[in-house]
Formats: structure tokens, sequence, C-alpha cells
């Protein structure tokens, strides 16, 4: 890297702290956002709680046209159970039961 092209000055901003890089040779201002380890822990554990939690709603959907199509009783209650077990787990923030 040539000499000056870049100098770095650390601007605090909160959560995410950025970073503020002036390119000297076209005057342009570059922003990085510095994230920490412990940011991406959290966001990582965070995704995870709410995929155990929520199915998608095009599997909602779907599990609810196979619900109303279906014409075996046993298989619909399944269907049914099925989706109350998704209802329980989203109102009550809990892994979704995958018996």
């Amino acid at each position: 890297m040539n000499e000056g092209a870049r100098l770095c000055v650390f601007l605090g901003a909160g959560r995410f702290d950025k970073l503020h890089f002036r390119d000297h040779t076209f005057n342009e201002a570059i922003y990085m956002a510095h994230i920490r380890t412990e940011h991406i822990t959290e966001s990582v554990a965070d995704a995870l709680q709410y995929i155990s939690y929520y199915h998608s709603p095009d599997f909602i959907g779907a599990m609810n046209r196979a619900y109303e199509r279906e014409q075996s009783v046993a298989a619909k209650n399944a269907i049914g159970q099925i989706l109350v077990n998704s209802r329980m787990a989203a109102q009550g923030h809990r892994p979704v039961c995958q018996d």
C-alpha cells in the first residue's frame, strides 16, 4: 500500500463502532462497521432461538392447505396437532416439538 493512501480514524458510534477510512489519492470516504465477537455470538444465538420457535409462513400455509384437503381423519388429526404445536411454540417462545 502506498504511503498515505489510507488514514484510519476510529469513531465510537454506539453498539457498532465505525472505522473511517479516507483515501487521500481520490479524496473519497469509506465507512466500515466494526463488529465485535459478542455481537456475532448474540446475533447467531438470537437467530437459532428464532428458528426453534417459528415455522416459516410458507410451511404453515402448506400445512393449512394439506389439512383442508386431507381425507383421512387420522392424518388430518396429525396435521392439526403439528399446527397446534407450531402455534404454541410461537406464542410461548418455546422450541417447536419435532415428534
